[in-house]
């Protein structure tokens, strides 16, 4: 996987070098799922004081992205209840409402897909 990808993804670039030898340490597996679910991290960290982001190396050597993070909302509503959300979510797992004869079909596939 790419480093440069995560890099100019995670919103506190310091210590590249540091990260950099972490992020090798990781397997395959571990690389793409940090890819995959630092959109999710930033969107928890959006109203977070910067101090309290932690520095990209310490993400990836405290296996930061297996964390559980509450579910994001939309509009303060749990995604699953909005067409929004649930067309946003898709998109995080890849679906996309053009994919099925019917929106319901997708929303199912996702709530599948999202379990």
């Amino acid at each position: 996987m790419d480093f440069e990808l995560f890099w100019s993804s995670y919103p506190k670039r310091v210590a590249k070098k540091a990260a950099l030898v972490e992020w090798k340490k990781l397997s395959t597996e571990e690389q793409e799922k940090c890819i995959l679910v630092i959109n999710r991290h930033l969107a928890s960290w959006r109203d977070t004081d910067p101090q309290y982001i932690p520095h990209p190396r310490t993400w990836l050597h405290q296996g930061r992205f297996d964390d559980e993070l509450p579910e994001p909302k939309v509009n303060g509503v749990d995604w699953r209840l909005s067409k929004t959300g649930v067309e946003e979510k898709g998109r995080e797992l890849g679906l996309l409402p053009t994919q099925f004869e019917h929106w319901q079909w997708f929303r199912t596939a996702v709530l599948k897909a999202a379990a």
